[in-house]
């Protein structure tokens, strides 16, 4: 199937299974639909893909991706959306999906439990926001960062776990040396 400029944009897509002409698969991508099918690819080519009825699928190649939905959301929207049609075609019961919507975009359950969403934390998210939400972060800033949320109780052991356990996206350059703090979940 041929896309245009949508392969270069974010949304839900599906994966049908072209023998029995079925969605079998929902997914999400925050980068582009060309970047996160490719990504599928490469992890049935190096043996590193998680869903094993998906490399089946794959190596048979009785499969199609489409897209079903394209657009600039944010991540707190691609859930609500891959999780609605994840329910729409009921991959989890009759496809290959193990887990309702989200992946690596999911919030991470135990958020609540961990940091209560009490005025600390309320705080730290907005400190975040205020200072350093949607720009390169860099071992200074993320110092700066690793400071003030010790002094709020927050114990750090890892960086990037701590900031997508406060309900951010974080993302760390190819230069190892930086980050960004790209979208909010909640």
């Amino acid at each position: 199937m041929g896309y245009g400029k949508e392969m270069f944009e974010k949304g839900i897509y599906g994966i049908v299974n072209t023998k029995t002409d079925k969605i079998v698969y929902v997914g999400s991508t925050n980068v582009s639909f060309a970047s996160r099918w490719g990504e599928h690819s490469r992890r049935v080519v190096y043996g590193t893909h998680s869903n094993e009825k998906l490399v089946e699928l794959f190596e048979s190649e009785n499969f199609e991706f489409i897209i079903l939905e394209a657009g600039n959301f944010t991540n707190r929207v691609l859930l609500k959306e891959e999780k609605y049609y994840t329910d729409l075609y009921n991959v989890c019961e009759n496809g290959y999906c193990s887990y309702i919507g989200g992946g690596a975009l999911q919030p991470i359950a135990n958020y609540n439990k961990q940091y209560n969403y009490d005025k600390t934390s309320k705080s730290i998210r907005k400190y975040i926001e205020l200072n350093f939400f949607q720009q390169k972060i860099y071992k200074e800033d993320k110092a700066t960062i690793e400071q003030y949320l010790t002094d709020n109780g927050i114990k750090i052991t890892k960086f990037m776990s701590v900031i997508k356990n406060l309900g951010f996206v974080i993302q760390r350059y190819s230069d190892k040396k930086s980050w960004l703090i790209s979208d909010k979940l909640y």
